[in-house]
């Protein structure tokens, strides 16, 4: 071992969004893995849904996780939650049931806002501002989990 390797990591984990295995994007991936293995390290990539571990959302995401040749790789997590696992998926209502106690209210900030009228309790961005939700697949099932949040007024 020569000493540069003491400043090299053992280990490393990346996380991004599920659409860097699609085709427009799969090429920074690629760089990734074979920057990687450039450097002698072992990689696994998976796509993992967020609602298999807990999380009351599908949402995909793209793991990556290397380690040098002499350290062992780390194995998959396997999926804790959904219909052929140890628990139920977290749900809709699950997550969501505490605001219905709580009456939407529009706010005078950037966003909105949602109060129980009879507390002095506030929630915010409980409305998603500037957005209307259709009927159809934006609607949320209240024995599922939802689908993908984003952090944006966006469909």
């Amino acid at each position: 071992m020569c000493s540069s390797d003491l400043f090299r990591p053992m280990t490393a984990t990346f996380e991004n969004v599920a659409g860097l295995v699609m085709n427009e994007y799969k090429h920074y991936l690629q760089h990734m893995v074979a920057a990687l293995l450039r450097m002698s390290y072992q990689v696994r990539v998976s796509v993992l849904n967020a609602s298999s571990f807990g999380d009351p959302q599908h949402r995909k995401r793209v793991f990556l996780w290397a380690s040098r040749k002499e350290c062992m790789l780390p194995k998959l997590p396997l999926p804790s939650y959904g219909p052929s696992s140890r628990f139920p998926f977290n749900t809709s209502r699950g997550a969501l049931g505490a605001l219905e106690e709580h009456q939407a209210m529009q706010s005078r900030a950037s966003g909105a806002i949602s109060a129980c009228s009879n507390s002095s309790h506030t929630i915010h961005n409980h409305i998603c501002p500037g957005f209307s939700i259709d009927k159809g697949s934006y609607a949320l099932e209240e024995n599922e989990p939802s689908r993908t949040v984003l952090a944006r007024a966006d469909r």
